[in-house]
């Protein structure tokens, strides 16, 4: 990319263009070339904070990679050192296991030893109470008996001596446990403070994974976006003769015609209507299938359904994208084909292939991505697809944005500006009516009809949704639409109640939607509705130019009566009869009815050498 971000968004011609409009004298004078300049100005500053975007965005995603590699390490780190605690607890725990033990079996020694001292006592109180009763018998038994007491006595000494160590000893042990499991508890807490510093490690880790994925889908996204205008930028328009007649004539012979008359006030919309002309010129080289075809508008506000409408006649391979939500922001043109296949068309007429997925991914959130409105570059899409040709005939279904969708912006005005646009180049308006809301005619609708001109094209009536509403309710609103269209003064070749859901019509007035269509030709001669706009520029400038003959005429004749009535009075100044004179002559010079006549004559060349180039565009010589 960065190799693109040198080169500027318009080319050298572009500006030598713009150089050579604004050196025409009259020209120059003319607001819009300014605002052309300030227009390309900020595209190439849009351009070049694309492409620094795309710079800090990378940048960023390298510093997070960093980060994280180093809170990776760090987590290492504490791993092993919770691996190493671990390990001594074991040890230690091993220890007390072995003290325990020994602690056992010296307490089982002193029981026993207990034991063997209370079987010694109760055998030397036995003896005692034998010697008390046989003293006096048996003397010399005594004194052995005293004697065995004795040994008998230093033996208790002996194993009390020895019981008094034993319980020193356990006192010693029961201490070192105490101090043990001490040191358990306190290695315990600091392994669970480890063991939670390791979650929130882990949790940081997953958060910064998180960010990073999101980093990574945003950085994605934005790839795509500018892989689309790369490729809507880098297509080179389609090599046609009758286009570039057209370019040639608009550049030179337009330009020098229109700097020469200074009739038609509007000039600005006249260049306006060729330039748009010349656009239309563009697709209709690039694919001319479509425009071969009846074009039927769909037209419609926001959630009436106009892409569930047209999905009802489209097969299952492919649909539109439908949802509560604005979802048409591109305009597409939907004719029948064998197979899937979808364009977009750049400003200049050239067109790349889309996928299908990626097509239906093509909403208003990713469209509002862009620093700038994508119509612009792109300004519409053809999807050829299977549809039911049985219903439909040799018809193409345009698909507009809603005009009225209910968000504030350039982009929602953008979206009507377009609808009006492509809606006026239809041959037949569908006009779509949801009638799950109140079920009655939107006032945007009807002012969206008035705008377009809804005279001289068949207008036909879907009540779309009807499968929200009862057969009672059906019945009322459609004697109530029916009241709104004629208190309008809205012609209307028919009434549909229709079900997008189930691609059904359920009922009609006038003529049903089946009959409407089948009246529809198989086929339009295309350039009719491109000639038709020519001879209306020219049009204007015909009758500016004879208003300008007849004022001109009007001003010669007032100037020729003044004259005589300066002739016939009594004017006794010889030199203001000589200035008045002067004045007469200068304004029949001024009124140079030759050079209006000469103008009227270009004109019609130019209109006839206009029609020559368009007619050329799909026939060429």
């Amino acid at each position: 990319m960065s190799g693109d971000s040198e080169k500027p968004l318009f080319d050298g011609a572009s500006a030598q263009h713009l150089a050579y409009l604004a050196g025409w004298k009259p020209w120059g004078r003319r607001p819009h070339v300014t605002a052309i300049q300030q227009q390309m100005d900020t595209a190439s500053q849009r351009w070049i904070s694309i492409v620094e975007d795309h710079r800090q965005l990378n940048i960023t995603a390298e510093q997070r990679a960093r980060a994280l590699a180093e809170r990776e390490t760090e987590l290492a780190h504490a791993s092993g050192a919770l691996a190493e605690r671990e390990t001594e607890l074991e040890h230690v725990s091993e220890a007390l296991a072995e003290r325990a033990t020994e602690l056992q079996s010296v307490s089982k020694a002193l029981v026993e030893s207990e034991t063997i001292r209370s079987r010694e006592r109760d055998d030397a109180q036995t003896r005692e109470q034998a010697l008390a009763r046989e003293r006096d018998d048996q003397r010399q038994v005594s004194q052995g008996l005293q004697k065995e007491l004795a040994d008998a006595g230093r033996r208790e000494l002996d194993l009390s001596q020895r019981y008094g160590a034993e319980q020193m000893a356990r006192a010693q042990l029961t201490t070192t446990l105490v101090d043990a499991q001490d040191r358990l508890k306190v290695q315990s807490m600091q392994h669970a403070a480890t063991q939670a510093a390791l979650e929130n490690e882990q949790e940081q880790r997953r958060q910064l994974g998180g960010d990073l994925d999101l980093l990574q889908a945003e950085h994605a996204a934005t790839q795509i976006r500018f892989a689309l205008v790369s490729r809507l930028l880098a297509v080179p328009p389609p090599r046609n003769e009758g286009i570039e007649a057209f370019q040639r004539l608009l550049d030179d012979d337009y330009m020098r015609f229109a700097s020469a008359e200074a009739s038609l006030a509007d000039e600005a919309k006249a260049l306006r209507l060729l330039q748009s002309i010349q656009q239309e010129l563009h697709l209709m080289a690039a694919n001319p299938d479509i425009f071969r075809r009846t074009v039927v508008g769909v037209v419609g506000g926001f959630s009436s359904g106009k892409s569930a409408f047209i999905n009802s006649f489209l097969g299952k391979d492919f649909k539109l994208l439908s949802s509560v939500t604005p979802a048409t922001v591109i305009p597409s043109y939907v004719y029948p084909a064998q197979q899937t296949q979808i364009q977009a068309y750049s400003f200049n007429g050239g067109c790349i292939d889309l996928d299908a997925g990626f097509y239906r991914e093509m909403s208003r959130a990713f469209v509002e991505k862009f620093s700038f409105d994508l119509k612009r570059i792109m300004p519409l899409v053809s999807v050829g697809t299977s549809m039911d040709t049985e219903r439909t005939g040799n018809i193409c279904l345009m698909d507009t944005p809603g005009y009225n969708p209910g968000t504030e912006g350039i982009f929602s005005q953008s979206d009507r500006a377009v609808a009006v646009s492509h809606s006026r180049k239809s041959d037949v308006l569908f006009w779509i009516i949801g009638v799950e809301a109140n079920g009655t005619i939107p006032a945007s609708d009807v002012e969206f009809l008035k705008e377009i001109g809804f005279e001289g094209r068949p207008v036909y009536v879907v009540l779309n949704k009807a499968d929200l509403r009862s057969a009672d309710e059906i019945e009322a609103i459609v004697a109530q639409i029916e009241d709104e269209i004629e208190l309008n003064g809205i012609t209307v070749e028919g009434i549909s109640v229709y079900s997008s859901k189930y691609g059904k019509e359920l009922d009609s007035r006038g003529k049903s939607m089946q009959d409407f269509l089948r009246e529809r030709p198989n086929g339009r001669l295309p350039m009719e509705h491109v000639e038709d706009r020519i001879n209306e520029v020219f049009e204007l400038y015909r009758s500016a130019i004879t208003e300008s003959i007849a004022t001109a005429k009007a001003c010669r004749s007032a100037a020729r009566a003044l004259a005589l009535d300066l002739m016939q009075g009594d004017v006794q100044d010889a030199a203001t009869m000589r200035s008045a004179t002067r004045n007469v002559e200068t304004i029949n010079a001024a009124m140079n009815l030759d050079s209006l006549s000469e103008l009227l004559v270009k004109a019609d060349q130019i209109n006839a050498a206009f029609l020559d180039a368009a007619r050329r565009v799909l026939t060429p010589a």
